[in-house]
């Protein structure tokens, strides 16, 4: 698979654009004037074509003033100078498609492309959507890349993208997912179990996704699919970075891939679970995943049933060899981990996977940056007219501070906290055509109380196409 060309490192070779043929491939055709490349001007560049100067952008929360620094480096540069800082790039990576490794033909594209971005700055902040750790030349050859040097394609898919990013930028991507959903980061990623966590040895930032316990009737009784995308923008913007920066911090300065290995677990899953609405949670990471293009570094599916290792042989003939060439498909656990920790040092996996890492449920929880705090997660069906009740638990050293129901339910439903036998307060959470909540707020519940919810449906769902019935109860919990 392509993963294996990424380490051990190859070795730096720096190319520049000053002298164009440095980005061309190593191997020139007999006739070396069919390779010949305009000669640049022997003048300096200006200092915004550093790499110091890119560097230097404002932060991130300052968006404004960011996108305004942004478009007058670009609109300062002219087509000779964006060469020049194409060709410049800190590491050569031994593979077609990126700098140094490029195709007459190519270069010419990469020439065109930053000349139309320059003509269009929107575009310019798509395809520099990584700019704080990822310098110009890797961004230009990514979006290419990724649409196989079809220039025409490119600029139509960015075209394409501009009403989604604008959407997304107005919100700065999401920084403080909880505050927005008023729903916890930790109780969305019971739901949806993905976490990002370590780099592998090639340096490249991990993630890992536990499909077997992947919940998604819950998950959308906590929020919609349109809202889930919100997560995704996060990862990318926020996260994803960090994660980069750290691995250049951390003695990996040549380190210019922006890719990440993904982990998926099969473990548990069913073909029952993949509903209509299970893959659409899974689209939407696809769906802005195709805002940030070739940052796919390898895919690894562990214990994958009979049923998938079949059908992949069907869907791989679907898919661009190059992305198919990062996909590994193991069936088996033994065979599986072993190559998880060719790729990643068994201190960096999570112990779910079978490493010495924290459990995801510690990552998870940690999310929140609060150790005095964790959340307590139920979840509740009712059939129509049916009456469920649910015991909730705290250990000695825990408070329990308040209680909170999300459902998407068309039907509605009375709900009762009891607590030692006694019904403490009731309420009715409403039919509604999208999401609502009902809380509880406790003052006086010890771990030796009893603490229960008393569900019953009103059974007068008038839509028969809308789900009905799931609720999911979350309780903070402080520790003593």
């Amino acid at each position: 698979p392509i993963i294996t060309t990424a380490y051990p490192p190859s070795r730096p070779e720096k190319v520049s654009m000053e002298d164009p043929e440095t980005l061309l491939r190593e191997d020139p055709p007999q006739d070396t004037s069919a390779r010949s490349v305009p000669t640049v001007p022997a003048t300096a560049a200006p200092e915004s074509l550093t790499n110091k100067s890119t560097k230097s952008l404002p932060a991130r929360p300052d968006l404004k003033k960011r996108q305004s620094t942004l478009r007058r480096l670009f609109g300062r540069r002219d087509t000779m100078q964006a060469t020049q800082a194409l060709q410049a790039p800190p590491k050569v990576i031994e593979e077609r498609g990126f700098p140094g490794k490029l195709t007459m033909e190519e270069l010419a594209l990469c020439q065109s492309f930053y000349r139309a971005l320059k003509e269009k700055p929107i575009l310019a902040e798509i395809v520099y959507n990584l700019r704080e750790v990822e310098d110009e030349p890797y961004s230009l050859c990514r979006f290419l890349r990724g649409n196989k040097f079809d220039l025409e394609r490119t600029l139509q898919r960015l075209n394409d993208f501009i009403p989604g990013w604008n959407q997304a930028k107005e919100n700065d991507f999401y920084p403080n997912l909880s505050e927005r959903w008023n729903v916890p980061l930790p109780v969305f990623l019971k739901y949806y179990p993905e976490t990002k966590y370590g780099n592998a040895k090639n340096k490249c930032p991990v993630s890992y996704l536990q499909a077997g316990k992947m919940d998604s009737a819950s998950l959308l009784s906590l929020l919609s699919i349109e809202q889930s995308e919100e997560y995704f923008w996060h990862m990318y913007m926020h996260t994803f970075p960090k994660m980069i920066q750290k691995a250049k911090e951390d003695g990996s300065e040549s380190f210019v891939r922006c890719e990440g290995i993904n982990v998926i677990d099969f473990q548990g899953v069913r073909r029952s679970q993949l509903t209509s609405e299970a893959m659409d949670c899974m689209k939407v990471a696809g769906k802005v995943g195709d805002y940030f293009p070739e940052t796919l570094h390898s895919l690894l599916v562990l214990n994958a049933p009979g049923w998938f290792a079949m059908s992949w042989s069907i869907i791989k003939s679907f898919i661009d060899p190059r992305t198919a060439k990062k996909i590994e498909i193991y069936s088996s656990a033994e065979k599986g981990t072993k190559r998880l920790f060719e790729l990643v040092d068994e201190t960096e996996v999570p112990s779910d996977f079978g490493g010495t890492g924290p459990s995801i449920e510690k990552i998870t929880q940690d999310s929140d940056y609060n150790s005095n705090v964790k959340w307590l997660m139920k979840e509740v069906t009712l059939k129509p007219k049916s009456k469920r009740i649910v015991d909730i638990e705290i250990s000695p050293e825990e408070h329990l501070s308040s209680l909170k129901i999300y459902t998407r339910s068309s039907s509605s439903a009375m709900v009762s906290l009891c607590i030692d036998g006694d019904v403490q307060e009731t309420k009715t959470i409403e039919k509604t055509s999208g999401h609502t909540t009902a809380t509880f707020d406790i003052t006086s519940v010890t771990s030796s109380s009893d603490v229960k919810l008393e569900f019953l449906d009103q059974n007068d769902s008038t839509d028969k196409k809308r789900p009905r019935g799931d609720y999911v109860i979350v309780g903070r919990i402080i520790a003593k």
